[in-house]
């Protein structure tokens, strides 16, 4: 009985492999010839938690372990390793006292900073009443997933990348899935992870699946400015728009971020663009010129009642599980409450091994895997 993961984004790969390293026959399926969607389109930023200290102290817990599990994992490629909040004039004072207890209850590493401590060349520090240091991270995103991907491979997970699939049956709780990639076309018979990010609903329901809520889709954009702005800069506040700053995935570009508008299409509008541009210049010298593009992907809103998870979505659906994290820095905790659920079904009894192996950045090659004994050829 196999596996079959649809979506190589973060959440794909990381239930692909705890799956296979628990011993289960693994098929992760990419649409594109490499992983799309909002993994390979945010700026990275490992979330220690102080984010969401005042408003979420469930999440905040979650992040700021998740956070550290992440550092041990992929040390190699975290490339901006700690994160300043800034207090501005408009800041409650009230917020900031309960972030404050918030970052103390879920045992967030913090410390006062005076302003002129702040590392940025471009900050408005007369803008700026006070600030605080706490430990954020920004994770070479793109090189990670490729190392990922390799690992998962190593663990005998079978990738497709450039595959159609269509769900034409199902027996009892699996799923019959025809997968055509190219020439080629098979069927193979198991369950699904549905981890295909803001597509879950449509993908749900051309499975045959029928989820308990409802959902939204949104579009998040980022500006991308020519200058570097800092590391991780946060205004202190509830989490809303252009309240944080950190480094692009290219060196000497930054980010603002984030804006969450109802999708229409992955085209940032004019509002989001000037919305993020005053949120920037309240707090940083720069100006129009310095705008060098934008970067947007598709985010999914959905009932938090009908999630198994306190912090993110995931829904059995019979033979089927969707699997999504609107927090990249918790992707590798839903992929194994998803590999949970399958491991359970299967039979396997072996625990998730994930949050302690360690990703190498060091030069790696697609190894050659054979699959007869099982009969999962597919062209490479």
């Amino acid at each position: 009985m196999e596996v079959i993961v649809l979506g190589a984004g973060l959440t794909g790969m990381f239930t692909a492999l705890d799956l296979a390293m628990r011993g289960a026959s693994v098929v992760l399926v990419e649409k594109g010839a490499r992983s799309s969607g909002s993994s390979v389109s945010i700026g990275g930023v490992i979330h220690s938690g102080a984010r969401f200290a005042a408003i979420n102290p469930v999440l905040a817990k979650t992040c700021k372990k998740e956070s550290e599990t992440w550092r041990a994992m992929a040390g190699d490629f975290i490339n901006a390793d700690g994160g300043y909040f800034i207090r501005v004039p408009e800041t409650d004072s009230k917020y900031v006292e309960d972030w404050l207890a918030g970052l103390d209850s879920a045992n967030i590493p913090h410390a006062s900073l005076s302003v002129n401590e702040v590392p940025s060349q471009k900050l408005k520090r007369q803008s700026v009443i006070e600030a605080f240091e706490t430990p954020e991270q920004v994770i070479q995103l793109s090189a990670f997933m490729k190392a990922l991907l390799n690992e998962a491979v190593e663990k005998g997970v079978l990738y497709v990348n450039a595959a159609e699939w269509m769900a034409v049956g199902k027996e009892d709780s699996y799923y019959e899935v025809n997968l055509k990639r190219g020439w080629f076309e098979t069927k193979i018979k198991g369950f699904i992870v549905n981890a295909t990010g803001a597509q879950i609903p449509e993908v749900t329901r051309a499975i045959g699946g029928i989820p308990r809520g409802k959902f939204a889709k949104f579009r998040g954009s980022h500006l991308v400015f020519r200058e570097k702005l800092g590391g991780v800069i946060e205004k202190i506040g509830k989490p809303g728009q252009a309240d944080l700053f950190s480094p692009a995935l290219s060196e000497g570009l930054s980010l603002a971020a984030p804006t969450l508008t109802p999708w229409d299409g992955d085209e940032m509008s004019q509002e989001e663009y000037l919305t993020l541009l005053r949120g920037t210049k309240e707090v940083f010298d720069i100006s129009d010129p310095d705008v060098l593009g934008y970067l947007s992907t598709a985010r999914l809103s959905y009932d938090q009642a009908s999630s198994e998870m306190p912090t993110d979505y995931l829904e059995e659906i019979g033979g089927l599980v969707n699997a999504y994290s609107s927090n990249f820095t918790c992707a590798r905790l839903v992929a194994e409450k998803a590999a949970d659920i399958l491991a359970t079904k299967l039979g396997i009894q072996k625990a998730s091994s994930t949050a302690k192996i360690q990703i190498s950045s060091e030069e790696f090659s697609f190894k050659p895997l054979n699959h007869s004994a099982r009969e999962r050829t597919i062209p490479r």
